[in-house]
């Protein structure tokens, strides 16, 4: 029977998945303690870009740590750290940009949050999210609009945490990740909860020859595929939930509906038909 000769690579390739879902529902403690145990033995992960992926949930789950309890003993140690890593983050960014600016960005923004600059750290939530949706980096674009959202949260901006808490869990359900869904829904429910239904114009139902050219009904095709997947979701829970992704679905499709090229009419037809897949839909007012 064989064996690994040095069982630390594998260790921490693992550990530094391990880590992802760690921070992302709160783990912090443990995510730091991951994280660390890979850096120890970080230089076996050389060439991979993993390393860096460590470095940068460690940093996101000190700095959560910090914003725990700001004025605490441990906050410049803590933030000495968080630089250290982010300058071992710059190091291969100068020479793959692509791979790790959002990284940077992140943890720059919430830095400036903690050391008061706020304007900073609009701005590189803003560069952070730009960047992932320009190179479709889906999780980190979702964790970008999340952090974004709960900073405006943190700062009673309620609308602008409510717009960007609804691209989060847009985002999540893009990439299927129902638990996050499920975790900012019920951990942002008041803030959620408050969005006024989106008004639409009475246009009525359109047939098909309508729609236009066969570009638009590619695109329209595609945006039903992915409202029933948004949809599916709400269909194992209460109406609060459906009320809640109803509303996530149409103010997204909108912005959707314009990437593609979409006039609003077919939008009004579309989203009137994908209405009835849930019946309960019609209930609550969306």
């Amino acid at each position: 029977m064989r064996t690994c000769a040095n069982t630390s690579r594998p260790r921490d390739l693992y550990n530094s998945l391990h880590i992802i879902p760690l921070y992302l529902f709160g783990h912090y403690d443990k995510a730091i303690e991951i994280g660390n145990q890979v850096t120890s033995t970080i230089s076996e992960l050389w060439s991979f870009r993993n390393s860096r992926l460590t470095l940068f949930y460690l940093s996101l789950s000190v700095l959560a740590k910090v914003k725990e309890d700001p004025s605490g003993p441990e906050r410049n140690i803590s933030l000495g750290k968080v630089r250290e890593y982010k300058d071992k983050i710059l190091m291969w960014q100068a020479e793959c940009n692509v791979n790790y600016l959002m990284w940077s960005h992140l943890i720059t923004a919430e830095t400036s949050e903690l050391m008061g600059d706020y304007h900073n750290a609009i701005q590189s939530y803003e560069a952070a999210v730009d960047h992932t949706q320009l190179h479709d980096f889906m999780l980190e674009q979702a964790v970008a609009f999340e952090l974004q959202g709960e900073f405006f949260v943190r700062r009673g901006a309620r609308r602008a945490a409510r717009a960007a808490i609804m691209d989060a869990i847009a985002t999540y359900s893009t990439i299927s990740a129902s638990g996050k869904v499920d975790q900012l829904t019920a951990k942002h429910e008041r803030v959620l909860k408050s969005a006024p239904t989106v008004r639409t114009a009475d246009v009525g139902i359109q047939t098909a020859d309508t729609i236009g050219d066969i570009e638009n009904k590619t695109s329209a095709k595609k945006l039903g595929i992915w409202a029933k997947k948004l949809l599916g979701i709400g269909r194992k829970h209460g109406s609060a939930r459906e009320s809640i992704l109803c509303l996530v679905f149409e103010v997204k499709t909108q912005t959707m509906c314009r990437a593609w090229g979409l006039t609003y009419s077919i939008f009004e037809v579309y989203w009137s038909s994908i209405k009835q897949f849930l019946p309960s839909y019609r209930s609550i007012g969306c």
